[in-house]
């Protein structure tokens, strides 16, 4: 969030910066090694999503779209992961982690097959 000022020009000149900024973080590509280790950090950590006898399980993650970033878990049973709360969970750790201020994140979870 900037703060401007259209009546003086006050910190007009921010806006350009924060634009390249996000067109930059929108296209980056991060590699699958990084996004794996950070799956990897989240299952350490013991935050699942469990219904009945049915435990989430994620098995990998890849980028598979950029402008926005697009990221693909590949899991057991994908119909978990559509708790908001776990996604929003998941989005935060990726934000936390990885340049990605400024542009949305679309999340995909798909049957590891």
């Amino acid at each position: 969030m900037l703060r401007i000022s259209a009546l003086t020009g006050r910190s007009i000149h921010r806006i350009w910066d924060a634009i390249d900024l996000c067109y930059l973080n929108a296209s980056t590509i991060i590699p699958t090694n990084k996004l794996n280790n950070l799956l990897s950090e989240i299952r350490e950590f013991g935050h699942t999503v469990v219904r009945g006898n049915q435990r989430l399980k994620m098995n990998y993650v890849t980028q598979t779209g950029s402008n926005p970033p697009v990221f693909t878990f590949f899991c057991n049973f994908p119909e978990l992961a559509e708790d908001p709360s776990f996604q929003r969970y998941i989005e935060n750790r990726l934000r936390d982690r990885f340049p990605l201020e400024g542009t949305p994140i679309r999340l995909k979870f798909k049957k590891k097959g």
